[in-house]
């Protein structure tokens, strides 16, 4: 599952996309194209989850993406190639 993690922070261009995909009818396929450098639509909602999603992350020790948590909890932030995720995440 995704979590939204502007790393720009609140109130900013990132985070203003970010709530346009949330809140967008298709969430999956707003992210997707911004993942892509694409343009959506601008949409907004009361309920929008960027805001608490973002705040979660700080508490939790995020400080950019990728950022992942092992089933037990453990962050494993950057990224890997796919084998040394494999092995990060069977250690």
């Amino acid at each position: 599952n995704y979590a939204a993690f502007p790393r720009s922070g609140l109130g900013t261009d990132s985070f203003t996309k970010m709530v346009n995909a949330w809140c967008s009818d298709n969430t999956k396929l707003s992210l997707t194209r911004l993942k892509n450098n694409k343009e959506v639509d601008v949409n907004f909602c009361d309920n929008q989850p960027v805001s608490k999603h973002y705040a979660i992350g700080k508490k939790l020790g995020v400080t950019g993406t990728p950022a992942i948590f092992s089933t037990e909890g453990i962050l494993i932030p950057g990224y890997l190639s796919p084998e040394d995720l494999l092995t990060k995440l069977k250690s």
